[in-house]
């Protein structure tokens, strides 16, 4: 009798597993079908990490750009060129003419939701070039979505450093002091690959969101409290930054974006203020982007009503206010 019972329990038990798997591969395929009705920010990020990234070897790094892809997410085409940066391919040498500088940023530098000629690097390097016409300027995009300062210091060393750059402009954003996460080289071929995952993870990180009791304007402040490890992380990333340039001669510009809700009146003027004074410490020339966006709405400047990424107006913006600091401080050549 026990060794019926036990049987019976064992077939329940695998009856149960069998109709979980059966289930999950059915919403999969459903979910896979159907992805252009249910798809938004959250489930086009995924779809971009999955597609384009990998994981990385470097540990300070945690993922990267795949070379040579592409896809269209959100509204526009990202693609990849053999270093895994969103724009050409640029030899190591450069011409004697020319004059490079190489952005670090994420995914406001990538350029998120934006066409390829809407991203600022490739705005600033078309109008230096018309205001420059002796001059050949390349603006070498490196921005990855995701990355934070410490990874984008270290992707210059990794990769961005055989280019010789003239000038190095790190753009930075409001998170870029969170921590870098650990690659998870078990759990990230069901995070990157399950349409599943995708559709439950967004319908939970909106629910929590929306039962949260800390909002966003306390998430950033705790990411700039003196006892948190990405707020020093990110102030040492910015020190090596320094040192490199000055060590190898290259020119270095700090530009700080503002956090895109609210322009009037704004929350994160402590957010400038230590970024400004890390510059500063460092003798690194520094430009706070906020009053060029003072006169414009938040929304007039989203890729889209839930995504406060900077569309082409935004872009543009950026990219003029950016290249005219470059001409007054002397830091291209007219």
């Amino acid at each position: 009798m026990a060794n019926e019972q036990r049987s019976n329990i064992i077939k329940n038990i695998l009856f149960l597993i069998a109709a979980v798997a059966i289930t999950a591969m059915a919403m999969e395929i459903a979910l896979r079908l159907f992805y252009p009705l249910y798809s938004d920010y959250n489930t086009e990020m995924w779809r971009y990490s999955s597609d384009m990234k990998k994981l990385s070897e470097n540990r300070l790094l945690s993922h990267e750009h795949m070379p040579n892809k592409s896809g269209f997410y959100y509204g526009a085409e990202i693609k990849t060129n053999a270093d895994g940066f969103r724009d050409y391919n640029y030899r190591a040498e450069k011409g004697s003419d020319a004059y490079r500088i190489l952005m670090l940023g994420d995914s406001i530098t990538l350029g998120w939701g934006v066409n390829f000629s809407d991203t600022f690097p490739k705005m600033m390097e078309k109008r230096l070039n018309n205001l420059s016409p002796g001059k050949k300027f390349e603006v070498i995009n490196t921005g990855v979505g995701n990355y934070n300062t410490q990874m984008e210091v270290e992707l210059l060393k990794a990769k961005g450093l055989k280019y010789k750059p003239d000038l190095i402009i790190l753009n930075y954003y409001i998170n870029d002091a969170e921590l870098t996460k650990k690659p998870n080289f078990f759990a990230y071929p069901l995070k990157s690959g399950s349409y599943l995952y995708a559709f439950l993870w967004d319908k939970i990180s909106n629910l929590i969101l929306r039962l949260s009791r800390d909002n966003y304007l306390v998430f950033y402040s705790r990411l700039y409290e003196d006892s948190f490890e990405g707020k020093k992380i990110m102030l040492q990333s910015i020190n090596e930054l320094s040192s490199i340039s000055k060590e190898r001669n290259i020119k270095l510009l700090i530009v700080a974006y503002p956090e895109f809700h609210n322009f009037k009146n704004y929350s994160f003027g402590y957010v400038t203020d230590t970024i400004k004074n890390a510059s500063l410490s460092n003798r690194v020339p520094f430009l706070d982007l906020l009053p060029y966006y003072a006169n414009t709405s938040p929304e007039s400047v989203w890729v889209s009503y839930e995504d406060a990424h900077p569309n082409a107006l935004g872009n543009s913006i950026a990219a003029n206010a950016v290249t005219d600091f470059l001409i007054k401080k002397n830091l291209v050549p007219s």
